[in-house]
């Protein structure tokens, strides 16, 4: 699962999968477990599962991109990658509002993990499981009164497809 955002800062949780953050564009500081750590367009930070953090202080052109792969991992991870890369990736993001070319998105995942985990096998999976974009959308919107129409949007599903999925990973209706 992924999420591309532009925000501030974000409320403190966990996963279930390694994160992994990409800043591409201004600068960000993340509290993981307890310590900070700063990033700049070009970092990408890997936070292993259920380790507490949160997004503490964006500067105002901030941009980055988060995912989750299913892999264990012991510690906090953090590396530099080309942020010629990184920007196409945000704009083929940005692109799929019209494109919905989820596949190009994959390969780009598959680049970036390829490269920050080079001494190890990866293969992908089919990821169907919308817990961390609904977690994030409401974590980011949750005091803005947010709209079932902008989660089925997000998650390019239905409304009624959206709250099934809000009901099954939240066992709440969207309400």
């Amino acid at each position: 699962g992924f999420y591309n955002l532009y925000t501030k800062t974000s409320a403190l949780h966990n996963h279930y999968h390694t994160e992994i953050q990409i800043i591409t564009q201004g600068d960000a500081k993340f509290i993981v477990d307890g310590k900070q750590v700063e990033l700049s367009a070009g970092d990408i930070l890997a936070i292993p599962p259920n380790i507490y953090h949160y997004c503490t202080d964006v500067s105002d052109k901030n941009h980055h991109i988060a995912f989750y792969i299913d892999k264990s991992i012991p510690d906090v991870m953090q590396q530099t990658c080309s942020l010629e890369l990184l920007q196409s990736f945000l704009c083929d993001i940005e692109a799929l509002k019209t494109t919905n070319n989820y596949s190009k998105i994959s390969a780009y995942i598959s680049l970036i993990c390829n490269d920050f985990f080079k001494d190890e096998v990866l293969e992908p999976k089919e990821v169907n499981d919308y817990s961390f974009i609904i977690d994030s959308f409401f974590a980011m919107n949750y005091a803005s009164n947010p709209s079932l129409k902008t989660l089925a949007s997000l998650l390019h599903l239905s409304e009624k497809q959206a709250a099934r999925l809000v009901f099954k990973y939240k066992g709440k209706t969207f309400k």
